[in-house]
């Protein structure tokens, strides 16, 4: 089946690519496109899982992730602080779905790159007081990991 991957790792690249320059341009990701990945990432988990108890490990973890992302979600708008918005936690789910076993390993990858890119205005002296949207981050390290699957 290493043509699935192959048309998964194109859907999801494209998939990718829309979601951020929404995000991007228009500061928020659209539940149809989130819905959509995330029922791209549950076929996916079908056709490559012929364990049933794969497949309730990997829903029971994205519901674990998705709960806690919104409780961090909701407690940074209880603070007036923009921590994380929903639509990052709706992503994080499709991507837990896709990445059940290294989902902790995109997250930290995502977190660091947003950092840095944040750190850059900062070492240049300018204001860094603004919105920079996280989805980017967090699809261009799916990416990054689809690309080592593929190569595996």
């Amino acid at each position: 089946m290493p043509y699935l991957d192959v048309l998964f790792a194109f859907l999801f690249f494209l998939c990718s690519i829309a979601m951020s320059y929404t995000d991007i341009k228009e500061r928020r990701l659209p539940n149809a496109w989130t819905a959509a990945f995330f029922g791209l990432a549950f076929c996916r988990l079908l056709l490559r899982s012929q364990a049933m108890a794969r497949i309730v490990q990997t829903l029971f973890l994205t519901l674990c992730v998705t709960l806690l992302l919104t409780f961090f979600s909701i407690y940074g708008e209880k603070r007036n602080k923009k921590l994380l918005g929903m639509g990052d936690v709706k992503l994080t789910a499709s991507l837990t779905m896709w990445f059940p076993g290294q989902i902790i390993e995109l997250f930290i990858f995502a977190c660091l790159s947003a950092f840095l890119f944040m750190l850059f205005p900062r070492l240049k002296k300018q204001k860094a007081h603004r919105v920079v949207p996280f989805a980017p981050f967090l699809l261009a390290s799916g990416l990054l990991l689809e690309v080592k699957r593929l190569f595996k």
